[in-house]
């Protein structure tokens, strides 16, 4: 059987990311969706609704974090990025205020999330979402109020492989939480950083699970 020519086949893609697009979020992708509102409404001044939504996945995550423990990750996270002053500011201004609407409203929320993607096509944003409890076990420095005991169950052990076949964000393709290295965040998707006034790494901000600082 031919193989389908590079026109047939780049249509077929094409129709499968359309797809992709249009179908329905579930009900905590679309949480997410509609906590980064905001950022989306701005995106093109974000570089784009990837950079949006990973920018509000970054905060949602850091809600669960002591202030001075999310603000050391985004820093650490920005030294890759050569921005001004001006635009580290604006971030953190950025990121503190989503932490502060995150905080307010889904105060019972403690889901984290470990893994997200982001399709935009024809004006439209869908974003797919995974997530764990937040746990000491996931964030070691969590806030007080949400530190509560992890599930007996498909918990991962992190550099255990085998322990690790249980967790949520292995499967679903994404990074095991306890392998993220120092200064790194939660798995997510990579920007790139091209221009001075792109956000930071689009990762949710967190801990890593093995306690590495």
């Amino acid at each position: 059987m031919a193989a389908p020519d590079a026109k047939k086949l780049k249509k077929r893609i094409a129709e499968i990311r359309r797809r992709k697009a249009e179908r329905a979020m579930d009900p905590f992708s679309q949480t997410i969706h509609d906590f980064c509102r905001p950022l989306l409404a701005v995106a093109e001044e974000l570089s784009g609704p990837e950079n949006a939504v990973s920018l509000g996945v970054f905060a949602w995550n850091a809600a669960f974090l002591p202030d001075e423990r999310w603000q050391a990750n985004l820093r650490l996270s920005l030294v890759r990025f050569d921005l001004t002053d001006d635009a580290q500011e604006a971030l953190e201004g950025i990121v503190e205020e989503m932490i502060r609407q995150k905080r307010l409203m889904f105060p019972d929320d403690r889901r984290v999330v470990t893994r997200f993607d982001v399709t935009a096509r024809d004006g439209k944003v869908f974003v797919e979402a995974a997530q764990r409890t937040a746990t000491r076990e996931l964030m070691p420095h969590l806030r007080p109020e949400y530190a509560v005991t992890a599930p007996a169950t498909g918990s991962c052990g992190g550099a255990d492989a085998a322990a690790c076949a249980g967790c949520p964000s292995a499967g679903a393709g994404g990074a095991c939480p306890s392998s993220m290295q120092p200064g790194s965040l939660l798995p997510g998707q990579a920007m790139s950083p091209s221009t001075t006034e792109e956000a930071p790494e689009a990762s949710p901000a967190g801990d890593s699970a093995n306690g590495k600082d």
